[in-house]
């Protein structure tokens, strides 16, 4: 495995984690979340029948009634910023993965990035998060600070 292929890997898991802490943080400050990229992906199915997805991810609702009711008055306002981002950065490939959650608290909606360790918002993230305020969304960035540590003592070699 070639170091920069293992470097890339070490630090998308380190911003898994990170994205995780965001997400255990922000539910202790009382914020219904739910991941960005899953509401994007049921979206055609918000003006029909849908009977629920089995999944392992904690923050994923199991059903299209969840979303329509964590939505709520904004479903529609969420439709259109999809749309409109869709539209505007046709030619990218992360259109199902702009922001990492969506997160509501007393009436109002956040579209939260999440940024460990030293990451920053792209250009791009910096004009999608401009935009989703124009649609009623606020951006809101959390940092969150993941340390590695690594000790050749709990190394183990057992020979069978």
């Amino acid at each position: 495995m070639s170091t920069r292929y293992a470097k890339r890997k070490l630090n998308y898991y380190i911003g898994q984690i990170g994205e995780t802490l965001a997400w255990k943080f922000l539910r202790e400050q009382g914020f219904e979340i739910i991941s960005y990229s899953f509401l994007v992906e049921f979206k055609p199915h918000f003006n029909s029948k849908f009977r629920g997805v089995r999944t392992g991810v904690e923050f994923v609702p199991n059903s299209i009634s969840a979303i329509k009711k964590f939505l709520g008055s904004k479903k529609q306002d969420f439709v259109e910023l999809v749309d409109a981002l869709d539209k505007e950065y046709s030619g990218f490939t992360h259109k199902k993965r702009r922001f990492d959650f969506v997160a509501k608290k007393e009436g109002k909606y956040y579209l939260v990035e999440v940024k460990t360790n030293k990451g920053r918002l792209s250009k791009l993230q910096k004009e999608e998060m401009e935009k989703s305020k124009k649609f009623g969304f606020i951006p809101l960035i959390v940092r969150t600070k993941v340390t590695l540590i690594a000790d050749m003592k709990d190394v183990k070699v057992k020979t069978l």
